[in-house]
């Protein structure tokens, strides 16, 4: 797979499925949406579409190419999207030309916003608040954009394949719990803890996910530091913290 449709996944899986969380967390957000009632699909060549459904306030991100969409968006190629991403090209609307206003009004309030906490302002690091808005939005756009790189990248699917089949649970303290499923050498990333996890990987605190998650921390020394707990299947999280460190390539 080239780099460019790896990029283009991490970038529609993990970071525009993160608006999901922005309007969880952030109330302009929440206020921008209002009592809009819509889904929107954003459809990149090569990737799984991207569903968001907007509703009283709230966001539910879903993956597929079934069922109702109101705003239908389809890119040409990946850099496409990448390039809607930058804000230098327009996706193709196939449905809901009637609604697209959504998107040049509401929607760009959340890219807005989104943009204020992933691209982070040391200048407002003081401000707890939007500092814990941030890395958890990071986290969440980094492990869900982790299994892009699983499946996607030649080195990821290599290291995926060593992966037993099993989940592994990431909990970052006072902030996201999730786990990451394998099964034959596809990976899933889901919120909220695994019923059954074959391994645990804990983070002391949210300021350390984001260092590892940003490249700025090696997480093989967190956990010879202790900052960084694991439990289980030592061998699923050595494979996991190789995935961590072909990230940030693709997360930038």
């Amino acid at each position: 797979m080239s780099d460019t449709l790896v990029r283009a996944g991490v970038s529609l899986h993990g970071v525009l499925r993160d608006i999901e969380d922005l309007c969880h967390l952030d109330e302009p957000a929440r206020q921008a949406i209002g009592q809009k009632k819509l889904i929107v699909r954003f459809d990149v060549p090569g990737l799984t579409p991207l569903n968001l459904r907007f509703f009283k306030g709230r966001c539910h991100a879903f993956s597929g190419s079934q069922g109702h969409r109101d705003i239908h968006l389809r890119f040409v190629s990946p850099q496409h999207f990448l390039d809607m991403m930058d804000g230098t090209k327009n996706p193709i609307p196939v449905r809901g030309l009637s609604k697209l206003s959504f998107m040049t009004k509401e929607f760009s309030v959340l890219a807005d916003r989104l943009s204020h906490y992933l691209r982070y302002d040391p200048a407002l690091a003081a401000d707890e608040g939007y500092r814990s808005n941030s890395t958890i939005l990071s986290a969440y756009a980094a492990f869900y954009g982790l299994a892009q790189v699983a499946n996607l990248s030649e080195l990821g699917q290599v290291i995926s394949r060593q992966i037993e089949d099993g989940d592994v649970d990431i909990e970052v303290k006072g902030g996201p719990c999730l786990h990451m499923q394998f099964r034959k050498g596809h990976c899933t990333t889901r919120k909220g803890l695994s019923a059954k996890p074959k391994a645990r990987m804990i983070f002391k605190d949210i300021d350390l996910a984001g260092q590892i998650l940003m490249g700025e921390r090696d997480s093989f020394a967190a956990i010879g530091g202790g900052e960084l707990a694991i439990w289980g299947r030592v061998p699923m999280i050595d494979q996991i913290n190789k995935l961590l460190g072909l990230l940030p390539a693709y997360l930038s």
